[in-house]
This record gives structure tokens, sequence and C-alpha cells, in this order.
């Protein structure tokens, strides 16, 4: 899932980060929002305790792209450069080259890392552009098995960070409650998928959509 996600990242670099007079005319910001998930997906790769693909890269990789996102608050000249050097890393990665990240030297705290605004952004691709109408029908269901499992996965992953040490309202429980009920609906999203249950996928991106509503009324980003 976090291979499959970092190819469609990049698809989006490629368009972000082209001219500068389109970085500044607001590519900026979609890049700012890409690299912010870059970053938290190298955050779960260095946390992970197994072995998988960038795992010795994680920490570097996590903390440049963190740093490259924090700046995409402008379309500076600047920015731009050090977005076409972020676009080239993810390039190299995917064509199983090495790319030379040094991590923080700060103590890591997720905070750091990733924003709530560009996650929130994320889970409702997930969630509303994605999730919601896939699992309207057991015709829809059937045909977007694969994307529909992505994206569980993806709000899985993301709810558990909101709830991380240091994430804004990470702390409060009545916060950290929405984050864990999407989690779990997240999860049977997962296994409807395995269990080819179009109903049960129907039931979960309904209690995904009810937490996300829930929370909005009490917290924005």
């Amino acid at each position: 899932t976090i291979e499959d996600e970092i190819k469609a990242i990049k698809l989006g670099v490629d368009k972000d980060v082209d001219k500068p007079s389109q970085f500044s005319g607001g590519g900026y910001q979609n890049a700012r929002y890409r690299f912010s998930v870059v970053a938290s997906l190298f955050g779960i790769i260095a946390e992970y305790d197994g072995d998988v693909r960038w795992k010795s890269q994680s920490t570097g990789i996590r903390d440049v792209f963190a740093r490259t996102a924090a700046n995409c608050k402008a379309g500076s000249i600047q920015v731009y450069n050090e977005a076409k050097l972020r676009k080239a890393d993810l390039q190299d990665l995917l064509g199983g080259a090495t790319v030379n990240a040094t991590a923080n030297p700060e103590d890591f705290s997720w905070d750091r890392i990733v924003d709530r605004a560009p996650l929130m952004q994320r889970l409702e691709v997930s969630v509303d552009d994605r999730l919601s109408p896939m699992t309207s029908n057991a015709t829809e269901f059937q045909g977007n098995k694969e994307v529909i499992l992505h994206e569980a996965e993806m709000v899985a992953a993301i709810a558990h960070i909101l709830t991380r040490s240091g994430m804004e309202d990470g702390d409060d429980e009545d916060y950290a409650g929405y984050a864990n009920q999407m989690k779990s609906a997240a999860r049977e999203m997962v296994d409807a998928v395995k269990l080819n249950d179009a109903d049960r996928a129907t039931s979960a991106v309904g209690k995904m959509t009810q937490s996300c509503t829930e929370c909005h009324e009490l917290y924005r980003s």
C-alpha cells in the first residue's frame, strides 16, 4: 500500500513541480500536501518493526520531505528548487536508487513530521471521493476492491498517526476516540474486502463518515 501510494504521489508531484510559474500559481500548495503524506509514510516505515522496502533510508527521507513540506507554504523560486530535489528523490526511490537524506538531529516527534491539515485532506480523498461512491452498491464494490483495500489501509494508518504523541489534540480523549472509531471502521473495511462482503463495506464507510462528522462538530483542522 505504501509503495503504491508513493507511486501515485509521484505522478501528482510531476505535475505540481513542473515550472516555476505553475508552482507559484498554486502548485506549491499541492506539493505541500503530497510531501506531507510522503513524510508520514516514511514515518510509518521507520517505526515498523519488520524489514520492508526503504527501511534503511526511512528516517532521513521522512525528515527531508517533512522539511520541504513545511517550506511549501510559499511558492518562491527557492522553495521550487527544493521541491525539484524532492521530485528527483521520488524518482530515485521508485527506480531503486539510494537517496542521500540526513535525519533531523532533534528528537523525533510526529508533530515535526506532519500537520493535521494535510492528513485530513488525504482522509477526505479516501472517504468522500473514493470509499463512499465505491461502496454505494454491490457493483461498485466488486469493480473497485483493490482501490477500496488501499484506501481503507490509508485511513487506518492516518487515523493512528492522528493520535500519536505531539499531534494536535492527539492526547485529547474524545478526539482520540473519534480517530480510533475511524481506524476500527477502516479495519472492518479491509475485512469486508477480504470476505467479499459488500454490505459490510457499506456499513464500514458509514461508520467512517459518522466519526468524521461528529469529530468536525468539535474540532476543526
